[in-house]
């Protein structure tokens, strides 16, 4: 319960607590449906995998938990000095930005991926999830959105 009502101190309370002179408190909290894939079931090596309806699945939620605070010092008529505190992601849930149509999450090492073993695995070099191979070329950090991230900064504004 967020009370941001003015009352004989003239300034805001935040859970019950009087805030202190020129600071304020940031929170941002998001959640969503996870996003539409086409699901693929495996058949064996010489077969195309079967594809289920287009978009018809979800993968996992997305969602952050941000906070930020901020202190302020006034310059003048106009300048103001501002300190803040930054925290995103603060609970570390990983926001997957693709999905592994055969699992319905994100693309990690050792999930079930048969088709990318079966297209590698071919004139005697057998591969698994678990290679340095897949790491490298399917299991990219830039599927994942930001972990948990700590800002401190300093801004003028005139």
């Amino acid at each position: 319960n967020l009370d941001f009502s003015v009352f004989e101190t003239d300034r805001p309370r935040l859970f019950g607590w009087i805030m202190p002179p020129n600071w304020s408190v940031n929170i941002l909290a998001r959640a969503s449906a996870g996003q539409r894939y086409t699901p693929k079931t495996w058949r064996g090596e010489d077969v195309a995998p079967l594809r289920g309806d287009i978009n018809s699945a979800l993968g996992p939620w997305r969602g952050t938990f941000n906070l930020r605070f901020n202190k302020f010092w006034k310059f003048g008529s106009t300048g103001r000095l501002t300190m803040y505190l930054e925290f995103q992601n603060i609970l570390n849930h990983k926001n997957y930005r693709r999905v592994n149509p055969y699992t319905g999450d994100g693309y990690q090492i050792g999930d079930y991926n048969p088709e990318w073993v079966s297209n590698w695995s071919k004139n005697g070099y057998e591969v698994s999830t678990d290679s340095e191979d897949y790491a490298k070329s399917v299991v990219n950090p830039s599927y994942i959105e930001n972990p948990r991230i700590l800002m401190w900064g300093v801004s003028y504004s005139w």
